[in-house]
């Protein structure tokens, strides 16, 4: 079952969460960060599939043929994997151990692929922006209805730009609204 709780809304709406994505690069790299919601929100909550032999899992017995819909998402919020597994932690050390992309047969052919895209999407943003909040009342942190498939239906930021590196180099001296960011990520 997905948990839509209130619980779960209110970590989505927490300073820390959005706290964790505005640390400087060092303190907790994208790749960090990346894995960390993943597993925490994963896109792809579950696979259905067929029991290909009779088996058991934790007592219940499962024949050979019966339908299954394997819970990804409920396996990202174990908490013998994962301690306080509803907490957002960016430091989490096992965080990439997350079923976010399947497992084993049934892994994503393009879970690397999906990772890279994500660490330079984040690197370059950080480099852009700083300061990124969410926006103050416009979230509702409505998720498009699926079984299967999880993901907002908008979130409203907002942040503060960052120079470019031309403009580092040509700009006069900085007012109180133009703010540098670092670039070493």
């Amino acid at each position: 079952m997905i948990n839509r709780s209130t619980k779960s809304v209110s970590l989505q709406r927490s300073r820390e969460v959005v706290k964790s994505f505005t640390l400087t690069p060092v303190a907790a790299p994208a790749r960090w960060s990346i894995e960390e919601a993943l597993r925490r929100e994963s896109p792809v909550q579950g696979l259905f599939c067929v029991a290909k032999a009779e088996s058991e899992i934790g007592g219940v017995k499962i024949p050979e043929g019966a339908r299954l819909v394997v819970m990804y998402a409920s396996g990202n919020r174990d908490e013998a994997e994962f301690p306080d597994a509803d907490r957002f932690d960016v430091r989490r050390v096992n965080a990439r151990m997350h079923l976010g992309f399947g497992q084993g047969e049934h892994f994503c052919i393009g879970g690397a692929l999906a990772r890279l895209e994500a660490r330079v999407a984040f690197e370059i943003l950080l480099t852009r922006m700083q300061n990124i909040r969410l926006a103050a009342g416009k979230n509702d942190f409505a998720h498009t209805p699926s079984f299967i498939l999880r993901g907002l239906k908008k979130l409203h930021l907002e942040f503060d730009a960052c120079l470019s590196p031309i403009e580092r180099w040509t700009a006069e001296p900085l007012s109180a609204k133009k703010i540098i960011c670092s670039e070493n990520i």
